[in-house]
């Protein structure tokens, strides 16, 4: 993880300015999600996005997730499930499909080869431009790449 990603992270982890960011700012819909898109959401989009979290209490879930993450070796409970799942991707005879977009975010055509590295039967597809929310980006090309892999892995 980047160190500005981190520290956003060591952020929403902190009581206050956690609670700041995302329940009094909305931060996660009001900023994240425009600025990982590679184009403009217009008002209809953002309204949509806003709806369920239009009542402060609404947010309280967003803010659960970020303090999740690990850093440092804590939580330990989320650092062991992390563990057991990539031990779980290593070892599964299921089909995985993973979509990746340039310059993308979390999941980019430099790090592909991690996760290459690490799930058993992996298919990759690039599916063209985009930053962290490729369902905004490239939502014709997730579809045609679901489609296809859907079709030939049943």
């Amino acid at each position: 993880m980047g160190e500005e990603m981190g520290g956003m992270f060591r952020s929403l982890k902190d009581k206050t300015q956690g609670q700041e960011m995302v329940i009094e700012g909305n931060m996660f819909v009001e900023q994240v999600l425009p600025g990982f898109v590679n184009r403009v959401l217009g008002p209809v989009a953002m309204a949509a996005y806003r709806k369920p979290f239009k009542n402060k209490a609404d947010r309280a879930p967003m803010l659960v997730w970020p303090r999740e993450v690990p850093i440092a070796g804590e939580p330990k409970g989320m650092v062991q499930l992390l563990n057991d799942i990539e031990h779980f991707m290593s070892k599964t005879k299921m089909p995985v499909l993973l979509l990746y977009a340039e310059p993308g975010v979390l999941v980019s055509p430099t790090t592909v080869g991690w996760y290459t590295s690490r799930i058993s039967n992996l298919e990759t597809n690039y599916i063209g431009q985009g930053f962290h929310f490729i369902q905004e980006d490239q939502p014709d090309a997730i579809g045609r790449e679901l489609t296809d892999w859907m079709r030939r892995t049943g």
